[in-house]
Parts: structure tokens; C-alpha cells; sequence
């Protein structure tokens, strides 16, 4: 089977929150444009000498959909609402979905013959899957990230992140070169970070410095942007083997404030949303005051063989070193990490989504500003 993932850069309305104005970041359709068209005109009057009120960074709404081609023997990859691929970037991940799936399907019927049932103790189906999650979305730019699956045989998958950027105002891809003034010190920048965390236990990044040097150009570096910082991903098999997995590392605004344009180190006002992959530590600075740097997991297991058996999942989050598991299951999840200015201080809280029988979904506040995880549900 083969799942597509697509991005509809359908820019609609906010997903900030904060105060009164919490109830309009979820609601949806006109609603939401009503919400979006509020809140620009009750902005405050733009001052002169605050560079931030003249950019008037505005959060966006990024709407994404699923796509799922399920495929044997035939040829015919399915059809999906038209109303989804009236935007060029959907076109191209429909291709992307369809070009896979011919890929794919040949190298499957080699394998496993025209036989309809296997063992599924043996049997792995030739596949591939992408999820994306918006990392930011404002009228600067709108930042995706896919993090994609694909098994075609062999002795392992092939897994990785990808980043996207656009300008929100053209749709044009952007490089880092179009949000740095100078790439001339990443390689070194990159490979200190790096070496740091990983260079104890993999002594082939003494050498990175050099081979991003020679190798990397603007188009070959793989990002995502935050409202803190730029995070670079590195795949396996790019500058390290297939068993030390991804390589990432976050280079906070704070860091590259003389390469960094200045546009894009602005907040909203009110605060932001971003959505957040299941399973992967995501970098964040919860308080720019403590003096250390965050990171936030959200992930789901199977408590028993009953739960696997189901699909019954159970939620866990981990802030750094504190753990939450639960409450609660589902057999999807789906979270927001939500910033909030209240007083002139930004607050930090995880909205996440679960998904039960009949679609059934409840949706659960964890407040991240205390040491201790707290949740809430929302009715």
C-alpha cells in the first residue's frame, strides 16, 4: 500500500492563540476566514519605530490530506477529490504517489509471485508512506516537514525527513540562502553541533566539516524553520551509515543572529501552532531564561498484546527527562505544540488529538510551563 500525504497551500487563517481569541485557532471553514478577517482589523496601529508591528508577521493555516493508493495487481492507482489537487504542489505529490506505485508494484510480483494471500509472519508488502507536519506557517513563510517510509525489498527500509520551505507569498521553494545572508560558516557551525552530541560515539564526523564543505551547496541542505530556530536533517547514508539513523541539529536564532534575516526571527503576536510528528524528538526552548535548550517527544505504544491486537494505542510524552504516560488511548493521535504570550511572556502548551471507535476523538491539554506534565481534558 502506498500512502500519500499532501500539502494544500490553501493559507486560510490563523492558529495562533491565546486569551479570547483560543476558541478561533480549531474552529474551521468560513469560521475560521471570519477569524482571520477579525483579527486583522482589530490589530493595534503600527509604530513607527518597532520593526516587528511593520513586518506584522501573521500566523497562517496550512490544511494538509491524506491520500491512500492501495494497489496488487491492477494498475489503476484510484481516484481522490478534484478539489484537492487544484494547487501545483498537490499535482506533484499525486505524480510522486503514482510514479512510486509503479515502482514499487514490479518489484513486489517478483518477489511474491500473483499470489493474493502469504504467511504474514514472512510476508513484508512492498510499501512506502509519508506524513507531513507544518513547522511553521506565517505570511513569510510556510515550513513542512515530511518524514517518509519506503521498503522495496532488500535487507532494510529506507526511511528519512525532508524539509519544505515556501515563500507564503509566491509559493516559490526558498534555500537556505534566501533566509541566510551567508552560508560560508554553516559547515563549521553544523559540524561543532554535531560532533558534539554524536562525535563520541562516532568518530567519522571528525571529517564533516570538510565534506560539507566540498559537497553541500544552497540546494543540497535539508531544513525546517521554527519561530526559534533552523533545524538541518541529515538522512542515513548522507554523512553517516544506515545504523546511526537521522542526524539533526537546531541552530537557534540566538546562535546565527548575524546570518540569519532579521524578518524571520519575529513572533506573532498572541503566539503560534505547530504540528508535531509522531515519535521524534522535536528541539524547543520552553524558557529562553533557564539557559538550557528543550526537547519534546510525543510517541504511542501497545501496553499488551490485546491493545496490538486492536490497534489500541497508548500515549506517552517526554519533556527532556520527565515522562507522561496517558491517560487514555486511541488508535490515532494527532498533537500541537501551542505558544501562548500571556503578560509579555510566551507559555508553552502540547494539544494533542486522539482518535477512538467511531471516530470518536477527545482532545487533551498538557501544560509544559511546570516540571511536572499536566493535562486537561476539552469537552
Amino acid at each position: 500500500m502506498k500512502r500519500l500525504t499532501a500539502i494544500l497551500l490553501m493559507i486560510a487563517s490563523l492558529t495562533a492563540c491565546g486569551g479570547e481569541k483560543e476558541e478561533k485557532l480549531w474552529s474551521q471553514g468560513e469560521k475560521a476566514q471570519e477569524s482571520f478577517e477579525e483579527v486583522a482589523a482589530e490589530g493595534e496601529p503600527e509604530q513607527e519605530d518597532s520593526p516587528n508591528e511593520k513586518r506584522n508577521v501573521v500566523p497562517l493555516e496550512v490544511l494538509l490530506a491524506d491520500q491512500y493508493l492501495e494497489e496488487w495487481s491492477e494498475t489503476e492507482s484510484g481516484e481522490w477529490d478534484e478539489t484537492y489537487t487544484k494547487q501545483e504542489k498537490n499535482k506533484e505529490f499525486e505524480q510522486y504517489s503514482n510514479d512510486s506505485m509503479e515502482y514499487l508494484l514490479p518489484l513486489a510480483q517478483d518477489a511474491y509471485g500473483d499470489e493474493k494471500e502469504f504467511d504474514s509472519s514472512s510476508f513484508y508488502p512492498f510499501s512506502g508512506d509519508s506524513e507531513l507536519s507544518v513547522q511553521r506557517g506565517d505570511n513569510l513563510i510556510v515550513s513542512v516537514r515530511e518524514d517518509f517510509y519506503e521498503y522495496s525489498g532488500g535487507v532494510h527500509s529506507i526511511y528519512g525527513i525532508i524539509g519544505m520551505n515556501y515563500d507564503s507569498a509566491t509559493g516559490d521553494v526558498l534555500l537556505i540562502t534566501d533566509v541566510l545572508t551567508d552560508i560560508s560558516s554553516l559547515p563549521t557551525l553544523l559540524s561543532e553541533k554535531i560532533i558534539a552530541v554524536y562525535g563520541d560515539e562516532y568518530e567519522s564526523y571528525d571529517s564533516l566539516q570538510g565534506y560539507l564543505e566540498e559537497e553541500y551547496g544552497p540546494e543540497d541542505y535539508n531544513w525546517t524553520m521554527s519561530y526559534q530556530g533552523i533545524t538541518f536533517y541529515f538522512n542515513p547514508y548522507e554523512i553517516a551509515s544506515y545504523a546511526e539513523g537521522i542526524i539533526q541539529t537546531t541552530l537557534w536564532f540566538d546562535e546565527i543572529q548575524e546570518l540569519i534575516k532579521a524578518e524571520y526571527t519575529d513572533v506573532p503576536k498572541g503566539g503560534y501552532a505547530m504540528t508535531l510528528p509522531l515519535g521524534y524528538d522535536i528541539d524547543v526552548d520552553l524558557d529562553p531564561l533557564d539557559g538550557k535548550r528543550d526537547s519534546i517527544l510525543v510517541s504511542s505504544f501497545y501496553q499488551t498484546e490485546e491493545d496490538e491486537e486492536y490497534g489500541s494505542l497508548t500515549l506517552r510524552i517526554a519533556k527532556n527527562d520527565t515522562y507522561c504516560e496517558g491517560p487514555g488511548y486511541g488508535y490515532e493521535f494527532i498533537s500541537y505544540l501551542v505558544c501562548t504570550q500571556e503578560q509579555d511572556k510566551e507559555r508553552y502548551y502540547l494539544y494533542v488529538e486522539s482518535i477512538q471507535e467511531n471516530d470518536y476523538s477527545i482532545l487533551r491539554v498538557y501544560d509544559l510551563n511546570q516540571e511536572e506534565i499536566r493535562w486537561e481534558d476539552i469537552a
